[in-house]
């Protein structure tokens, strides 16, 4: 039996760990900033927003419809004067129906506020949503960047090795300075912490990745490698901003919670207004004291006027504080603006930069792999020397991690750009 019991411990112990520990397979951008998005509390809490404030427009429907009541007393009536005491059955039945007729339009108000709020979460979720994929892209990406900086740190330190212990060969022949041997040292020692930094990096984003998804980073690769031309005209930064003002939800968000905040205040002044409903009452009355037992039935229909007059102020503080959300919100709505006009230009003009510097490193590799091809043909026919060939390939290297670093860094400034005009996330 005690044997049994450990087995059965070990293995509840490695069901628990397999269904604790993130799961691994290959993901496309498009995968991963999907479950990115399905996986976040954030979002989730935004959707539970969302359907709490669309509630409120049931709710602002409430005051256009009737209210009923029925009422029901059943007691008796004691009485007692001096020594003389008396006792009376009393019953009474009452049915109370109210139509608001006019409400100094504070109903209408009312509910186009709750209108403007639901519009406005939903425009807020869509961005929250928004967010968290370019969050996804931007780690997925990094990994791939860092993983390759990483590789080919250790390819430079292992040629670093070789090039510093020929360089001391030759130092202590005296065919090199000490100050060329120590510019060798200087230079694996800088590649040694770019090494380290790049592979803490590295692990940062891996951890944000998963963190987001709950996967690992797994089998991440490069999508085809974007056009600015499918976002509109490339060299039209000032069409491309316009695209972004008229498009991101986080401005759409906060214009239309603006709009709800003017509509409250139109609310809270139709509270100075008259009121208008229309009523029915009927009462069935039944007392052993009054009209001798018999029941006494009244109905009534009449129209009920109410003008406010003076409510201890509260109207007009009602009044004023939301005059000031609505100043508080427009105010909001224009920061909006101004962060998304500020981020689409910088980010349109950044992408253009890096598409030229692209291009530029793509040549520059090109060349640099065509000589360290001639340098190992000629190291081969000993037409040179093995640290020439390291020079060479170091070289080479270096100029690739410069083309891989801007490479990432423009596919993350097109995500970027798709953020911003509202199409990063298709499924939205």
């Amino acid at each position: 039996m005690p044997k049994i019991g450990i087995i059965a411990n070990l293995l509840l112990l490695s069901v628990i760990f397999v269904f604790s520990t993130t799961s691994s397979f290959a993901l496309n951008i498009d995968e991963a900033m999907d479950l990115g998005v399905s996986n976040s509390i954030e979002v989730q809490i935004e959707g539970k927003k969302t359907e709490y404030t669309a509630i409120s427009k049931y709710e602002a429907i409430t005051e256009f419809l009737p209210s009923a009541s029925l009422n029901y007393r059943d007691g008796d009536r004691r009485t007692q004067i001096s020594t003389l005491k008396d006792k009376q059955k009393d019953e009474v039945r009452t049915l109370n129906i109210s139509q608001p007729l006019f409400s100094g339009f504070s109903g209408v108000s009312r509910y186009r506020e709750s209108m403007y709020q639901t519009r406005s979460a939903q425009q807020n979720l869509k961005f929250r949503k928004n967010e968290i994929a370019l969050k996804v892209a931007d780690s997925y990406f990094n990994i791939l960047k860092y993983q390759k900086l990483v590789e080919q740190g250790d390819a430079l330190n292992e040629d670093y090795k070789k090039l510093i212990a020929l360089a001391k060969k030759r130092f202590l022949l005296k065919d090199i300075s000490y100050d060329e041997f120590s510019a060798y040292e200087l230079k694996a020692k800088k590649n040694e912490i770019d090494f380290n930094q790049n592979k803490i990096a590295l692990t940062s984003y891996k951890a944000a990745f998963s963190h987001l998804t709950n996967q690992d980073p797994v089998g991440l690769s490069y999508p085809e490698l974007p056009q600015l031309s499918k976002l509109g005209d490339e060299n039209d930064t000032s069409g491309f901003v316009a695209a972004a003002l008229s498009q991101n939800p986080k401005i759409k968000s906060a214009s239309l919670a603006s709009q709800a905040k003017k509509s409250a205040v139109l609310a809270e002044s139709g509270k100075l207004m008259p009121k208008v409903s229309l009523n029915y009452q009927e009462e069935n009355q039944k007392s052993s004291y009054y009209f001798n037992g018999q029941d006494v039935n009244n109905k009534t229909v009449y129209l009920n006027f109410s003008i406010p007059l003076f409510q201890s102020g509260t109207e007009y503080t009602g009044i004023a504080k939301a005059n000031k959300e609505s100043q508080i919100a427009n105010l909001e709505k224009q920061l909006s603006i101004k962060e998304t006009q500020r981020d689409a230009i910088e980010q349109h003009q950044k992408f253009l930069y890096l598409n030229q510097n692209l291009s530029s490193s793509i040549s520059a590799y090109e060349t640099s792999t065509k000589a360290l091809n001639l340098a190992k043909n000629r190291f081969a026919k000993k037409d040179i020397g093995l640290m020439d060939y390291l020079l060479q390939e170091i070289d080479n290297i270096e100029i690739e991690k410069q083309m891989i670093a801007i490479k990432c860094d423009y596919i993350i400034s097109y995500y970027n750009l798709k953020f911003l005009i509202d199409e990063i996330n298709p499924k939205n």
